[in-house]
Parts: C-alpha cells; sequence; structure tokens
C-alpha cells in the first residue's frame, strides 16, 4: 500500500507536528490527482499539501454544498433525510445532557438537528459556513445559525454547555486548533460529541477511500489522542455499525502539559493494505450500498408524497411528531 517515504515536508502532520510521511495514495475518489500521505510518528493519515485557510473559506462559503449535494439549498429530500439522522443524533444527546443545556452545532447544515434539538428543550443554535444553508436555515426554520467559518465564529469563553460537531472536524486545516477553541466555548465539564469518518472503516472501495473535502482520515487512536492533549476526558468512543464511522464523546477538563501520540503508523499501513477490491467486493458490501442507494429515493419519495406540508418545517415537524411523540 505504502508508495513511498517522503521526509522532512514543508507540511507537517496537523496533529503531531512530525515531518516523516509515507504517501498511501496519488488520486483521489474522482480520480484526480491528490496526494494522501501517512505520518510515520502517530498515524495520522491527512491530505498534503493541506489547502490554505482562506481558499477553504471561500469553498466552503460558496462551492462545496453545489459540488457534494448538487444544490446550494437542501431540497426536501435533503431535509427529511438530515432530519432522520438529526433525531438519532438527539437520542444520543438526550442520553447525555440536560435538555435545558445551551447546544452549539458546528457545520449545522440545514438545520435540521438544530430545529429538532429546540423541540426537545435544548437552547440550540449553530455556525455553518455555506451561504444558501445558513440563510435556508434562519428564513425556513427561523433557528439561529451564524454564517460563517468555525475560526471566524464570534462565540464567548464558556458560553456553552454541549458542542456537537458531526462530519465537519475531517474538513478543517487544523483539528487540533479547532478543538482547542471548541474547549474555550465549553463551560467546565462541558460536553463535546464529535463524528468523524474512520480511515480503517471498509465502507467505502479501495479506489474512493481519499476524499479531497476530507483533508484528514482519523482513526480511532489518533482522535482519542487528539480530544485528550486538547483538554477532554473520553466518556465513550464507539465504531458506528455498518459505516464504521468513529463517534467520541468528551467532556472539558484539563490541558495535557505534554501532548502525547500513541504511534499506529504500522497498524493503519496494514489496514490499508489489507482493504483491496477483491476483499472489499467479497465483503457484500458493494450490493448492499448498491440495494441501499436504490431503494433510498424511491422510499423518501413515497414518504414525501404522505406530507400536505412539504415546507422544511412541515417535514420536520412530521418527523417529530411520528418519532417522538
Amino acid at each position: 500500500m505504502a508508495e513511498g517515504r517522503e521526509k522532512g515536508l514543508s507540511q507537517r502532520c496537523p496533529l503531531c507536528a512530525g515531518v516523516d510521511h509515507e504517501r498511501v495514495s496519488r488520486r483521489g475518489r474522482d480520480g484526480r490527482p491528490l496526494d494522501t500521505v501517512l505520518c510515520i510518528m502517530c498515524g495520522h493519515v491527512f491530505n498534503s499539501p493541506i489547502p490554505s485557510v482562506a481558499d477553504l473559506r471561500t469553498y466552503y462559503h460558496q462551492a462545496y454544498r453545489a459540488e457534494y449535494k448538487g444544490v446550494v439549498r437542501p431540497k426536501a429530500r435533503h431535509v427529511l433525510r438530515a432530519g432522520i439522522r438529526a433525531l438519532e443524533r438527539l437520542a444520543q444527546l438526550r442520553t447525555l445532557a440536560s435538555t435545558s443545556a445551551r447546544l452549539l452545532d458546528v457545520g449545522a447544515g440545514g438545520g435540521e438537528f438544530i430545529y429538532l434539538a429546540g423541540k426537545a428543550g435544548f437552547a440550540a443554535r449553530g455556525i455553518e459556513p455555506h451561504q444558501g444553508y445558513a440563510e435556508q436555515a434562519r428564513a425556513m426554520l427561523g433557528v439561529d445559525v451564524v454564517n460563517a467559518a468555525m475560526q471566524d465564529a464570534a462565540v464567548p469563553e464558556e458560553s456553552i454547555d454541549v458542542v456537537t460537531i458531526h462530519h465537519v472536524l475531517e474538513h478543517l486545516p487544523d483539528p487540533r486548533a479547532a478543538l482547542s477553541r471548541i474547549w474555550q466555548w465549553l463551560t467546565p465539564g462541558g460536553l463535546l460529541i464529535v463524528e468523524v469518518p474512520n480511515v480503517a472503516s471498509r465502507y467505502h472501495a479501495p479506489r474512493r477511500r481519499f476524499h479531497r473535502a476530507h483533508i484528514h482520515a482519523f482513526n480511532e487512536t489518533g482522535l482519542n489522542d487528539a480530544v485528550t492533549n486538547a483538554g477532554f476526558t473520553a466518556v465513550a468512543s464507539t465504531v458506528v455499525p455498518e459505516t464504521e464511522h468513529l463517534n467520541l464523546v468528551a467532556r472539558r477538563s484539563q490541558p495535557a502539559a505534554t501532548p502525547s501520540w500513541r504511534a499506529t503508523a504500522s497498524q493503519i499501513r496494514a489496514q490499508l493494505a489489507a482493504h483491496t477490491a477483491v476483499a472489499h467486493a467479497m465483503s457484500g458490501r458493494p450490493l448492499r450500498r448498491l440495494w441501499a442507494n436504490a431503494k433510498r429515493p424511491i422510499v423518501e419519495s413515497y414518504q414525501l408524497l404522505r406530507l400536505s406540508d412539504r415546507s422544511p418545517r412541515g417535514i420536520l415537524d412530521h418527523i417529530w411528531k411520528e418519532k417522538c411523540s
């Protein structure tokens, strides 16, 4: 799997600052050139070079949703899908925090999670870098979503009880800085819930493993170390069934005096090498995904046809009544 060792790169590892890297891929899942490397010191996998903050700010403000979803504002089926996922997230949150807690959702999308969390009693607001999605969240759902990149958001220190950041950390240029910023926002003992893709997952075919928008590919140990070094105490770490995403719950405690990183490079290298195209085909996952992808639009269309109100608020009110009343 390894394609070559590179030392002394100007791009240091964004987790441990190591400079000894091993290239593991030269192309992204879209087939275009994309260098992805493995840090020999800590085992973190990331795209190299990492885009500048300015380039990422422009990309996520304007282009990302259109490139990824094909739209600049969420359609009804996107709202439905996000709402169902939001209820799953909310079920986890309600076991961990008081429903009167002040909640901040980083990467709020169309605001579905914030809206449903508000119905559950949370004082919920969010940050969303994409202009169209943030505007729809405010206009159609009436939720408090600031249109800003995370590093530009003005959040007072120790003003938040819970920060949720689902499938966002892998997009940020500096995950350590992002976690430190969240630590500042949280009250002492405040709760962090983070979910990211797992570099060891076998959910995707090997040729679709790396993605230019996913700057980082975390492993379970590296994510735990990053959170711990930033001043959190892990409460629970879960590998999500089927997708094998990493879900980590932690509470604000004290930053580590000296950051430490457990070496996992050999483990990650072996996992990447073992996940071959043949192994993926033999696992049955391609057929399961093909069936799921074919079935999903049919199921979603049927669910939407049953609704008299297909506005974002109407869709979310319906699934809240159906699942939570």
